[in-house]
C-alpha cells in the first residue's frame, strides 16, 4: 500500500508555499500604491442625536443584538457540561465574535 502520509504532507507543503507566495503578492501590491484618501465627513452619517441622556443612542442601541447573541452564546457555553473541548472552543469563539463589535464601540461613545 503507498503512503498516503507522505503524499499528504507533499500536498501541505505546496498549499502552503502558495499561500505564502500570494500573501507576499498581495502585500507588494498594497504597500506598492499610496494610501487611498478618505473623505474626512466620511463618518457623518452616523447618528448624533442624543436620546434618553445617552448620546449617539442609535448607534449604542444598533450593537445591543450583538451583545446579546454574544451573552446568549457565552451562557450556553458555560452551561454545557461534558462537551468535547474543539466543540466548546469553537463556541467560545464564535460567542466572542459576537461580542467583538459591541464593547470596543461602547467604550468609544
Amino acid at each position: 500500500m503507498p503512503d498516503t502520509n507522505r503524499s499528504r504532507r507533499g500536498g501541505d507543503a505546496l498549499r502552503l508555499l502558495v499561500l505564502t507566495v500570494v500573501t507576499v503578492a498581495a502585500a507588494v501590491v498594497v504597500f506598492h500604491f499610496p494610501p487611498i484618501p478618505q473623505d474626512p465627513a466620511y463618518h457623518r452619517f452616523a447618528d448624533d442625536r442624543p436620546w434618553l441622556g445617552i448620546p449617539n443612542f442609535q448607534n449604542v442601541a444598533s450593537n445591543l443584538p450583538f451583545l446579546a447573541v454574544g451573552l446568549i452564546g457565552l451562557a450556553r457555553l458555560f452551561r454545557r457540561q461534558a462537551a468535547p473541548h474543539d466543540a466548546a472552543e469553537r463556541s467560545e469563539t464564535a460567542a466572542i465574535q459576537w461580542l467583538r463589535p459591541v464593547l470596543p464601540h461602547q467604550l468609544l461613545h
